[in-house]
């Protein structure tokens, strides 16, 4: 996984995982709803704050902002119908 400070979905392939650290998708078999749920949990648990500006959650896909005293992440996430979940992680430093 890139990225130690941020979690990873239990059921991500990473076979697919693709990109750098600061910018880098995988796809998990979970669903949309359990992948959302997971992020929004433990990115807090790992000492991020939610940023309520940018944030977007649609029945089929979310944009999540965060930001610790070194990054500003982007969590992106896209249900992908019989397969799972699309999971985009976007970093920029600070």
């Amino acid at each position: 996984w890139p990225v130690d400070n941020v979690p990873m979905p239990a059921e991500a392939d990473l076979g697919t995982l693709v990109g750098p650290a600061e910018a880098f998708s995988v796809l998990s078999d979970q669903d949309f709803a359990e992948v959302l749920a997971f992020y929004q949990t433990e990115m807090v648990a790992l000492g991020w704050t939610r940023v309520s500006y940018g944030t977007r959650i649609t029945t089929n896909d979310a944009e999540l902002q965060y930001r610790n005293d070194l990054y500003h992440a982007t969590v992106i996430l896209a249900r992908i119908p019989f397969i799972g979940t699309l999971v985009e992680i976007r970093l920029r430093a600070l």
